[in-house]
């Protein structure tokens, strides 16, 4: 746990210590991340990647994450950024677990990944 840090995510450390199992994780703590499915289905996730609060000891924080993605079906994906619509690339379930994908993102700045199952 990183104490004494206001903006600190403390909610997450305590999920994971309870035992709660996360779908995402990211080395920057300041990104907000939340994964969604879409319904009934296997083949489309998106993930809500944020910067979006600004705290004292916020101000001269890294700008760039790196997000890793758990618990896909084994598959490999196409990521697209829908509001740029940049093409991310192909990466297989195993690989956004393991090394996941940089992100970089200003303060208030956001992001919106669709992973895409491609056969």
């Amino acid at each position: 746990m990183n104490g004494g840090i206001e903006s600190y995510p403390i909610l997450k450390d305590i999920a994971t210590y309870c035992g709660v199992k996360s779908y995402y994780e990211s080395d920057n703590p300041y990104l907000w991340i939340n994964l969604l499915k879409k319904k009934k289905s296997e083949d489309t996730f998106y993930c809500f990647i944020g910067r979006l609060m600004e705290w004292v000891y916020d101000k001269n924080q890294k700008d760039i994450g790196r997000v890793k993605i758990h618990f896909l079906p084994h598959a490999k994906y196409q990521l697209t950024e829908l509001i740029s619509q940049k093409q991310i690339g192909i990466l297989y379930s195993d690989i956004l677990s393991e090394k996941g994908i940089n992100m970089r993102l200003n303060l208030k700045e956001v992001a919106i990944v669709r992973l895409k199952k491609i056969k």
